[in-house]
Parts: C-alpha cells; sequence; structure tokens
C-alpha cells in the first residue's frame, strides 16, 4: 500500500508526495470497503503476535 506513493515520487522526483505510512492507511480508507481492510490487517497483526508469543514459551531449545 506504501509502495505506489513511494514509486510515484520516485517517477517524479518529488519526495514531498510520497507520504508516510498514515497516508498509506487513509488512501485504504478511502476505497470501498477499506475500514473491513484495515481490521482485517490489524486482526493479523494480532493473530502473528500472539503466534509469537506462544511460539517463544513453548520452543524446544
Amino acid at each position: 500500500a506504501i509502495a505506489v506513493p513511494l514509486a510515484g515520487a520516485g517517477f517524479s522526483g518529488d519526495s514531498s508526495s510520497a507520504g508516510a505510512l498514515d497516508s498509506a492507511i487513509t488512501s485504504l480508507y478511502d476505497l470501498p470497503g477499506g475500514p473491513a481492510t484495515i481490521v482485517g490487517i490489524g486482526v493479523g497483526f494480532l493473530a502473528y503476535g500472539v503466534f509469537c508469543l506462544f511460539r517463544a514459551r513453548f520452543a524446544d531449545l
């Protein structure tokens, strides 16, 4: 999601148009189904964090 603005800024030579992560999330939010997509991404991050906690706890070292 953030690669498109960065590529556009790279081709145009205008670094101020690149934005950051907040502009990428805002552009996702403006799409149809954007809020559901953002919630899905957040749930995925949360699930991965829980997975990492369990993996660290029950790892056979």
